[in-house]
C-alpha cells in the first residue's frame, strides 16, 4: 500500500501561508529520512513568483510488510516461529508487528503497535504486550520529542511489567531456574533554550 499523503503531510514543519524559512525545509527533509518506510526523501522550493514559493516534497515508498516463518533444530531442540510485520500499515505509517514462537526455553505470542503521529499530532507512542508460557510482558511508552530545532518542551511517559522464568544449562541440560519479576514507571520532561 502506498504512503498516504496525509502521512507525509503531517510530517511538515510548515505550512501553507507560513513566511518562507529553509531552515523548516532541511529539517522537515531531516525528519523524512527518519521514517523506516521512505526512502531519499526531498524537500525543495520549485517556484518563486508574486512573493510567494512553491515548495515540492518529493519521497519514496519502500517494501514494508515483512512475513517471516522460521523453523530451525540445534541442540537436539526444535525452534520455530511465524511472525508479520508491517511498518507502513495501510500507508499510514503506523507499525504492527504479530509473532508466535516456540524455543527451548518458552512458547510466545506477542503483539506491538508504534505509532509516530498520533492522531496526526506530534505525540508518538508504543505499545508491546507478549504472553509466553511462562509469564508475561507489556510495556506503553507516550511521548512527544523534540522534532524540531525551534521545539522548546518535550514530555514522555513509560509504564512495563514482566515476568519470566530463566533457566541455565549445563552442556545442554537444564539444572537450575529463576523468575524474574519487574515492573517500572518513568516520566520525563526536557526544555532547551
Amino acid at each position: 500500500v502506498r504512503t498516504r499523503e496525509s502521512t507525509v503531510r503531517a510530517q511538515l514543519l510548515f505550512r501553507s501561508g507560513e513566511p518562507y524559512s529553509r531552515r523548516l525545509l532541511e529539517e522537515t527533509e531531516r525528519n523524512l529520512r527518519e521514517l523506516s518506510f521512505l526512502r531519499e526523501p526531498r524537500v525543495r522550493p520549485v517556484r518563486f513568483r508574486d512573493g510567494l514559493v512553491d515548495v515540492e516534497v518529493e519521497t519514496h515508498d519502500v517494501w514494508t510488510l515483512q512475513l517471516g516463518p522460521s523453523f530451525g533444530r540445534s541442540g537436539g531442540k526444535n525452534h520455530s516461529s511465524v511472525s508479520f510485520e508491517d511498518s507502513n500499515l495501510l500507508g499510514r505509517g503506523k507499525t504492527l508487528i504479530l509473532e508466535v514462537r516456540q524455543d527451548v526455553d518458552r512458547d510466545a505470542t506477542s503483539f506491538e503497535w508504534r505509532d509516530p503521529n498520533i492522531l496526526g499530532s506530534r505525540w508518538q507512542n508504543s505499545l508491546y504486550w507478549s504472553d509466553a508460557s511462562d509469564g508475561h510482558a507489556a510495556r506503553l511508552a507516550v511521548w512527544r520529542p523534540f522534532y524540531a530545532l525551534n521545539v522548546r518542551r518535550a514530555y514522555g511517559l513509560s509504564l512495563a511489567d514482566s515476568r519470566q522464568t530463566d533457566t541455565r544449562y549445563r552442556l545442554g541440560d537444564p539444572f537450575d531456574d529463576y523468575r524474574r519479576d519487574q515492573q517500572w514507571f518513568d516520566a520525563w520532561v526536557g526544555w532547551s533554550k
